[in-house]
């Protein structure tokens, strides 16, 4: 969801002092957006990036984002001198280039969680500010996978464990014992049961 732009308000409007207010608080937060931003880190090693994102946003705070042009970023923002031409040097062009794809490398990443967004669209030099997503806002949920729920979901033995502490050690050692003598019996009927493979029938005596 895209935040409205500041705009002038019309004097004498009965709204207006509202409408103010309300302007005042969308700033403060766009601005908490813009210095969280700054403050991450992100531009650390680009000065020059840095340098036209405040000069952006600080001429769309004044109302005046629609004033601003390759040249103005050129002089007021890089330091450029005067006589700066923009067809011979297209520094103003390949900065506002890196700047738009690293706002979105950072909102991808380290700033996905920010509750605003900070965006210049592509031809223009107004940024804009956007909601974040809603899971933003909210907090982060973990996922949940059908294919591993039997096996997070806590077995027989951590209950009973859980609940009967003392009784545990016991019921293993039964449990232990019982399938020693399953095993036993089992050795024992398979050694004595006869065996019929290799046995013939005993001839009949004879009678003289």
């Amino acid at each position: 969801m895209e935040l409205t732009p500041h705009s002038a308000l019309p004097p004498g409007d009965a709204n207006s002092n509202v409408d103010i207010n309300a302007a005042s608080a969308l700033t403060a937060k766009e601005r908490q957006a813009l210095d969280r931003l700054i403050g991450s880190g992100e531009f650390h090693r680009s000065p020059n990036l840095e340098k036209i994102l405040k000069y952006l946003c600080q001429q769309y705070f004044l109302g005046q984002g629609n004033l601003v042009k390759e040249y103005s970023v050129a002089t007021e923002a890089l330091d450029r001198r005067d006589d700066f031409d923009p067809k011979r040097d297209s520094i103003v062009r390949v900065e506002m280039h890196r700047l738009r794809r690293r706002l979105k490398e950072y909102y991808a990443s380290r700033g996905a969680k920010d509750l605003i967004r900070i965006n210049i669209p592509e031809k223009s030099y107004i940024p804009e500010f956007s909601a974040g997503p809603n899971d933003s806002i909210q907090g982060e949920v973990a996922p949940v996978s059908h294919t591993n729920s039997i096996s997070a979901s806590p077995s027989f033995w951590a209950k009973l464990q859980g609940q009967h502490p003392s009784t545990l050690p016991i019921l293993l050692s039964f449990v232990g014992v019982a399938g020693l003598l399953a095993v036993v019996l089992w050795l024992a009927l398979t050694n004595n049961e006869p065996s019929f493979a290799g046995s013939t029938p005993s001839a009949s005596p004879t009678v003289a």
